[in-house]
């Protein structure tokens, strides 16, 4: 699920992440050497305010994750006020513990420990990468809230016609939930429909559920990120096997000249799907997302 959230949105969602990764806005320090911008934009003013910044973030997010859950957290800066001042402040105020992680001497891994809570520093000049910082921490263990069942659901159940007709189109079609919002159809694993009707009810999801189709009268037009999923039934759809230049072409969404039949095509190379196609007569329709085409000369 994708969100456009401020971290104190989460806070809607008690105790409900076993896990949570902070790749926190920083002062950029470990991009300097292959990013001018990173140096132009550096000062020690910008030092201070990322770690207020990221206090604050700890702050927002923490009663999110559960007892017992992991703290991920990671900057791409160097100064110690964005990394272990941080962990210490986590430590005192947070009471978290450390996480052990084996690390290989081969790795060049600089360790600095806090508090008790180990800092795992990647200097550029030791591994193959730019220079970051991360820490893993667990949250003390304790009651767990219980969060409640909404009263009303986001989605509604995709009507039983359509789902019967698009219910092949995805493997283990038995465990998913078909859902119709506005003129797409979709589909949630059912294991995890509860949590995702948590997240979209309190949070403003961007992306929460695997598109299949959209309804255009009475046809559908199959959804560019199915062919993307390792759920796409590839089986379900006639497909076409691209040479390398044909497909370039489909993905530039150049002029395609393909003998097949008429209808709905998935495009494929090397094993891999690449999208659809429909050809009416002597036209063939390229679905491709404008967006994504490839642009640069080949």
């Amino acid at each position: 699920i994708i969100t456009n959230n401020q971290p104190e949105d989460f806070q809607k969602l008690p105790h409900f992440f076993n896990v949570i990764v902070i790749d926190a806005p920083c002062s950029g320090e470990g991009l300097i050497r292959k990013d001018k911008n990173a140096l132009d934009e550096w000062s020690e003013e910008n030092v201070v305010l990322c770690a207020a910044r990221q206090k604050k973030i700890f702050e927002d997010i923490w009663q999110t994750l559960k007892p017992g859950g992991i703290l991920i957290y990671s900057t791409c800066t160097f100064n110690t006020k964005e990394n272990e001042e941080n962990l210490k402040w986590l430590a005192e105020n947070l009471n978290v513990k450390n996480v052990e992680i084996k690390t290989n001497e081969d790795w060049k891994i600089h360790i600095t420990i806090t508090n008790g809570i180990k800092g795992f520093r990647f200097f550029p000049h030791k591994i193959k990468g730019e220079g970051f910082f991360i820490s893993v921490m667990q949250k003390p263990e304790g009651e767990i809230f219980q969060n409640k069942k909404p009263k009303k659901y986001f989605f509604q159940p995709a009507p039983e016609k359509i789902r019967n007709e698009i219910s092949g189109w995805i493997k283990n079609s038995e465990s998913k939930k078909f859902i119709q919002h506005k003129e797409t159809v979709g589909c949630i694993n059912n294991e995890i429909y509860e949590q995702v009707e948590r997240v979209v009810q309190q949070l403003k999801p961007v992306y929460s559920f695997l598109p299949l189709a959209e309804i255009k009268g009475k046809d559908f037009i199959p959804a560019h990120e199915l062919t993307l999923s390792i759920s796409c039934n590839n089986n379900a759809f006639s497909v076409l096997q691209l040479d390398k230049e044909t497909a370039l072409k489909f993905l530039r969404k150049d002029d395609l000249k393909i003998d097949c039949e008429n209808g709905w095509r998935l495009m494929r190379f090397d094993e891999i799907n690449l999208g659809w196609i429909k050809k009416i007569g002597n036209r063939i329709n390229n679905y491709y997302p404008l967006e994504w085409r490839i642009r640069m000369k080949i």
